[in-house]
């Protein structure tokens, strides 16, 4: 089994999450906090805007299924296939379980930190080590 990515259309993460799954597709949608309150409370919304994670076995033909699912918007295809045009590429395991590793007990990424958009950031270790 591998794992691949997927882009959602605007604000539609959680119902293709939903969606996949009840398909019978593993998904993964890391989340974090708004830093914004809604109504006084504090909001999970995707860590990634737009996008998702799932997992498909290895030569199937399953990603038309998964493209047709209600709120996707396209697979991601980066890899070039020998046949010509592009396949949906291979996302590493250790990508995930880098991801999974910072999610706390609720399963969310907290931020320790308040960033902000344009902030500039080094990561000091793991799948990203060293990318600014």
């Amino acid at each position: 089994m591998s794992w691949y990515l997927l882009s959602t259309r605007p604000r539609l993460e959680f119902a293709v999450e939903t969606n996949l799954n009840i398909r019978g597709v593993a998904t993964f949608l890391p989340k974090t906090y708004s830093n914004r309150k809604s109504g006084g409370i504090i909001k999970e919304i995707p860590f990634f805007n737009r996008y998702l994670f799932f997992r498909m076995e290895e030569g199937t033909d399953n990603f038309h299924m998964v493209s047709k699912t209600p709120g996707v918007a396209s697979i991601v295809k980066m890899t070039e296939s020998v046949f010509g045009g592009f396949e949906p590429t291979k996302i590493p395991d250790r990508i995930i379980n880098e991801l999974i590793s910072q999610q706390n007990e609720r399963g969310v990424i907290d931020m320790d930190e308040d960033y902000k958009q344009g902030d500039r950031v080094r990561v000091k270790n793991g799948a990203f080590h060293g990318v600014k």
